[in-house]
Order: C-alpha cells, then structure tokens, then sequence
C-alpha cells in the first residue's frame, strides 16, 4: 500500500505520460458533455518553499523565473484553447492506443478533433473525414509531445510543440499520424472547408440556448 507519511516519496512535479492519461479522462468528459459541464484541476498552485500536497499543476516561488508550468498545465492549456460546444458521433475507429472526440464550434464554425495516443510504440495514423467537407479543404494539427516519464522543472520545459497545416486528399479525408504519448488538436474553420459562416456549414441546426429550461425539455 502507497505511504502517505510525511518522508514519503511523491513526484515533485507532474510527469508527461500521466498527463496525457489526464488528457483521455478529459477527453471522454468532452464526449459526455450532456451528462458532465465542466472539469477541474486541484491543487493548482504549489510554493516551492512550502506545501502541503504535490504534484501541483504551476509551481513558483518569490524567484518569476522559477515558475514551473507542469506537463498538465501545457496538456490542459492546449485542449481548453479549441472549444467544442457541438459534439458529433465518430464510427470506423476503436479507442486504444488512440482517444478521441470529434465536433464542432458554434462561435467559429469550425469542425474539431480533440485526441490522445497512449501506450503506444509507434506513430499512430489517423485518417478522419466529416460530412460537408470536400476534397481541398484546409486546416491545422497542433499536437504535444515528450519524453514519456518526464517532468518539467524550473528552467526546464520539457513539452514541445508541433504545429502543420493539413488538407483533405480528393475523398475529402485527412490524413496525419501522432507520435507515442501525444496530445493533439484538429481544426478545420468554416472559410477553409467551404462553409462561409456557421449558420452556412452542412448540419447546422442554429444557435443553441443552453439556459435550464432547454436542457429539460430535449432541446
């Protein structure tokens, strides 16, 4: 059984592999966002003089250059910078060792991929379509990566960033890999696939009220 005595030994600061565990269980929040409104992350901050819990997700102390913005942070800041208000169904995958969801944004009209490899030797391919987008539509793949068991430090960020534009081949499909023990974003906006405006793209239902009457009455 783990010891919860005062010397006993924890991880000073959040690793990456288990970060990108905490990006799946987010993951399957967003795609049960009916029944789950929200998620948070505690303990938030941590002084690095003294605590009483870690690991935290930002670490300081007096020193600004020693602020530690952990593995989590950099896994949350990123899946909270796309925001999916319209969930779509996915079919033709099976979850392991990639997890997803897929949808779409009321405010910018973009179609979203939110995903994570997990426990996997190689890079993972993903090919995705959507209904309404064609051949010669546009969008970008942002994902994160790490050295799998490694934590960031003061002056040490060991999170890197990759950034690429994607296009839809002559199927209207995307295609891209994501290396072992990844966090990434797809998005594709409106103007780029050939929807215009939100309320012009295929699907679109209209602007949704989510005040507590409409959440009753199955609208």
């Amino acid at each position: 059984m783990p010891s919860w005595e005062e010397d006993a030994l924890r991880a000073m600061f959040p690793f990456w592999y288990g970060s990108c565990a905490e990006a799946i269980y987010l993951l399957s929040a967003e795609r049960n966002a009916d029944k789950i409104i929200g998620a948070a992350y505690a303990p938030i901050f941590m002084n690095m003089n003294r605590w009483q819990w870690i690991p935290d997700m930002i670490a300081y102390d007096a020193n600004p250059e020693h602020l530690v913005l952990s593995t989590s942070y950099r896994m949350v800041e990123l899946l909270s910078s796309v925001r999916i208000t319209e969930n779509l169904p996915t079919a033709g995958g099976k979850f392991g060792p990639a997890y997803w969801v897929a949808g779409r944004s009321d405010e910018t009209g973009s179609h979203i991929v939110k995903a994570v490899v997990y426990n996997a030797t190689a890079n993972v391919p993903f090919d995705v379509t959507f209904d309404g987008i064609n051949a010669g539509a546009t969008g970008t793949l942002t994902y994160l990566t790490a050295p799998m068991n490694a934590s960031s430090t003061v002056g040490n960020d060991v999170v890197s960033r990759e950034t690429t534009s994607i296009t839809s081949d002559n199927k209207g499909r995307f295609s891209f890999e994501m290396p072992p023990y990844s966090v990434g974003v797809v998005e594709i906006d409106a103007e780029a696939a050939g929807c215009g405006s939100p309320s012009q793209r295929h699907g679109w239902k209209g602007w949704k009220d989510w005040a507590p009457a409409h959440r009753y009455n199955g609208h």
